[in-house]
């Protein structure tokens, strides 16, 4: 079966929404901005470029969001979002240090961050629950 991580960070995202959270997908790289002049179909020329960097942050997870908390008592119940960033792996790529440093950030804030290598575009059955299982420890262990 071919693994599609788009079809998994769909899935997370539907699963963040069941259980009243938002994931967004959060893409990043750099693009370039100026005065452009098509060359041809496929070829424009930038004069007076400038980089525009785009995502949330360098090493930021492909999903970026919130998970709802419910506040112990001793905080009047209060429902509060936590942020949550979800970094998706597939079979065989590796996690950077600059995502290893940002989940590193965010756990160490209160934050909940989870590195998840995927072999298989399925996440219903037992991935599903392991996955809804890992939302709950992450949150009753931040």
């Amino acid at each position: 079966m071919s693994v599609s991580e788009k079809t998994i960070l769909n899935k997370l995202q539907l699963l963040a929404s069941k259980v009243g959270g938002r994931l967004f997908r959060n893409n990043s790289g750099m693009a370039w901005a100026g005065q452009v002049k098509r060359i041809n179909p496929t070829t424009v020329l930038i004069t007076n470029a400038v980089p525009i960097k785009y995502g949330l942050a360098n090493g930021s997870g492909d999903l970026a969001g919130a998970l709802p908390v419910v506040i112990t008592n001793d905080m009047v119940g209060k429902k509060v979002f936590v942020f949550t960033n979800y970094e998706v792996k597939m079979n065989t790529t590796r996690t950077t240090e600059e995502q290893t440093n940002f989940h590193n950030m965010v756990m160490s804030l209160g934050g909940i961050s989870i590195i998840e290598r995927f072999t298989s575009d399925e996440i219903e059955g037992n991935k599903f629950n392991d996955i809804i299982d890992k939302f709950q420890r992450s949150i009753s262990t931040s």
